[in-house]
């Protein structure tokens, strides 16, 4: 049943985003055991989801996209998983279990988490959808490809055009859609919002806790991780600011590099809506980087083997976080003095190239195919001062020189090392332009400052977690002082978060077509795809509605124009792919055919057969053209012009 409003939609979301939670602690739990505490398995729930729908994935890959294309088979084979899960936890339930938390830890991880719902959660009660943004058109689009039978995500426009972008994340989409009422893929951003935030606190507390095994230490990782800002709300109101930020359309809102909507510099504005693949990535890199702590100081081949695992989901899901990750990998297996350092890596990086090189390897392979990438980059990068850098960073940094300073004697211990590794490669990585100078220019957009510097302050959160730790140590005899302490730290910190996800409904406003066709209303999208379960051809008048017909219905188009003025309109990496499917002129001449009825009505019947047309959105000026005579048609009041909707023939 379609939500009737955003209200609703939140509430259908927390009920989704809890259940699946639960079910990936279950997947953890039936692979790990008693080799983790309680703590830990919850920590790694959104990892163990995530391997659930990867092998979902593979499945659908495998049988040409009947997993994903078929609700009720999806639910199906979940629930199966799900009662085999929990029968096989209750056949070993006399296998010995670690001590749990203590009542007042249990509640602290659940206000914690309930917190981060609220604040990073809060516009999914405001607007539906939750974005509408030029990225979140193409991942919805994406998504919905898998959800109407195509195998992987491809490319807005007709043709055989293998995909080149990471699919974990369209497959996490589709997967939380078939559960979420309504079932689209906009249903679903609301309950990947909070699976997304509550999987990074969670990671956080549990990395923060095995560091020095002190429940503090997660709490601090917590919140200097996933939900503390900097000091942009300070500078709100200061017009002058936006000239800080290079390029970068989030500049029309006065924000701090703390509270950018994208690029942030700030780890914990990864979690502000919506959740993007590279939020996911950044996400499941907390719990690759929890298991290979845990693996390394317990000395169990079989964890490092699960890092390695969610180090590969990191690899389906972004650039940067498999980059950082890899290299932390290396650094700490061979620097640590715990076990064999060849034999952990080997632990770490065989698992991950086989998750990882699903798609890895037909990409390469098409890269060759096709004559490699081309750049297809249009936005320029952020780049802010130190200043601005430490004022995103906030709190955080002062709590990070304690912390450091408190490490100084165990820098070879995993649970240095990771931070001190990360803050570290993400510099080298920033100083020297190793990527697009060892990759050419079609990976420039893997070089960019502002794609790390959110990476390195992970690490010092890691260590101002650290540094939490020493202060409330010290002060543990002076409570009055700690709770004031603890209360203003919090407030301030959380500000930032806070004041972004309450303003976050002005910034992106919703689009009020997409709105009406979620609600169930009778609208053109609900008419072109009643429901995501088939594959359709559609002619838009130049870009009239293609971004809604798009992303909502994940239909090829005969024309797709991203970037006005420029070659390649479609933004497709493929150097050569135009040597194989029409180009972007021939297209826009073909579409102009397609949706003014021009020409012959033989000439025009060919031209639609030339792409597969199933449907052609036409202004309402060229509907009485001779050439659509004979074909169903229904006419529709639009935002900005009336357009008739024609059905040339079954998708």
């Amino acid at each position: 049943m379609d939500p009737s409003s955003p209200q609703v939609a939140a509430v259908e979301a927390v009920i989704v985003a809890s259940v699946a939670l639960c079910f990936g602690r279950l997947v953890i739990d039936a692979i790990a055991g008693h080799r983790l505490d309680g703590l830990t398995k919850w920590a790694l729930a959104l990892p163990g989801l995530v391997l659930f729908v990867f092998v979902l994935m593979l499945m659908h890959i495998a049988t040409g996209g009947a997993i994903f294309s078929n609700p009720w088979i999806t639910r199906v084979l979940t629930v199966l998983t799900a009662a085999a899960l929990f029968i096989w936890r209750r056949m070993r339930r006399e296998a010995p279990q670690r001590e749990g938390l203590q009542r007042w830890q249990m509640w602290t991880v659940f206000g914690t988490c309930v917190l981060g719902a609220v604040v990073w959660g809060f516009p999914v009660a405001r607007v539906l959808p939750l974005n509408f943004g030029p990225d979140t058109n193409l991942h919805m689009g994406w998504a919905t490809q898998l959800m109407i039978g195509e195998s992987t995500p491809s490319t807005v426009i007709t043709g055989n055009v293998p995909g080149s972008y990471p699919w974990i994340y369209h497959a996490l989409v589709a997967f939380l859609a078939r559960f979420t009422p309504g079932g689209r893929a906009f249903d679903a951003l609301g309950p990947l919002q909070l699976v997304q935030v509550v999987g990074a606190i969670l990671g956080l507390l549990g990395i923060g806790t095995h560091m020095t095994g002190k429940f503090i230490t997660g709490v601090a990782a917590a919140f200097f991780g996933a939900l503390c800002g900097g000091f942009g709300i300070g500078l709100l109101f200061d017009g002058g600011l936006r000239d800080s930020v290079v390029d970068l359309p989030a500049t029309k809102v006065p924000w701090l590099g703390d509270i950018l909507s994208r690029r942030p510099y700030n780890f914990a504005f990864n979690n502000i809506a919506p959740a993007y693949p590279r939020d996911v990535s950044f996400s499941l890199l907390v719990g690759f980087l929890l298991l290979l702590l845990i693996g390394l100081r317990g000395r169990s081949y079989l964890l490092l083997a699960m890092a390695g695992i969610v180090l590969g989901f990191v690899g389906l899901s972004g650039g940067e976080g498999v980059i950082v990750g890899s290299a932390v990998a290396v650094v700490v297996c061979l620097a640590q003095p715990e076990v064999r350092p060849v034999r952990a890596a080997v632990s770490v990086f065989l698992p991950m190239g086989l998750v990882w090189g699903t798609w890895l390897v037909p990409l390469i392979v098409n890269y060759f195919r096709f004559g490699g990438f081309v750049n297809t980059t249009h936005v320029g990068p952020v780049v802010l001062t130190w200043p601005f850098l430490l004022l995103s960073w906030g709190l955080a940094t002062p709590f990070a020189v304690v912390g450091l300073a408190a490490s100084v004697r165990s820098l070879r211990t995993p649970s240095i090392l990771v931070p001190l590794v990360i803050v570290v490669v993400t510099a080298v990585i920033m100083a020297s332009n190793v990527i697009p100078d060892a990759l050419g220019s079609s990976f420039l957009t893997f070089g960019r400052d502002h794609r790390y510097w959110s990476l390195c302050q992970l690490g010092v959160a890691l260590f101002a977690a650290l540094g939490a730790t020493v202060v409330v140590e010290r002060l543990r005899t002076y409570r009055a002082a700690m709770a004031a302490i603890t209360i203003a730290v919090v407030a301030l910190g959380i500000a930032s978060p806070a004041l972004g996800g309450a303003l976050y409904p002005q910034k992106d406003p919703p689009n009020k077509l997409i709105e009406a066709s979620l609600e169930g209303r009778r609208t053109l999208l609900n008419a072109l795809a009643p429901a995501p379960h088939r594959r359709c051809v559609v002619a838009v008048a130049g870009n009239l509605l293609a971004r809604e017909v798009f992303a909502y219905t994940g239909y090829r188009l005969v024309l797709w124009v991203i970037v006005p003025g420029r070659t390649n309109w479609a933004r497709i990496r493929w150097r050569d792919i135009y040597q194989q499917i029409p180009g972007d002129l021939e297209r826009a001449a073909d579409n102009r055919t397609l949706t003014r009825g021009t020409g012959p009505p033989a000439r025009w019947r060919a031209v639609a057969h030339k792409y597969g047309v199933n449907f052609v959105v036409v202004p309402r000026a060229h509907a009485g053209s001779p050439v659509f005579a004979g074909y169903p048609k229904r006419n529709f009041s639009l935002q900005h012009a009336p357009a008739t909707l024609v059905r040339v023939k079954a998708c």
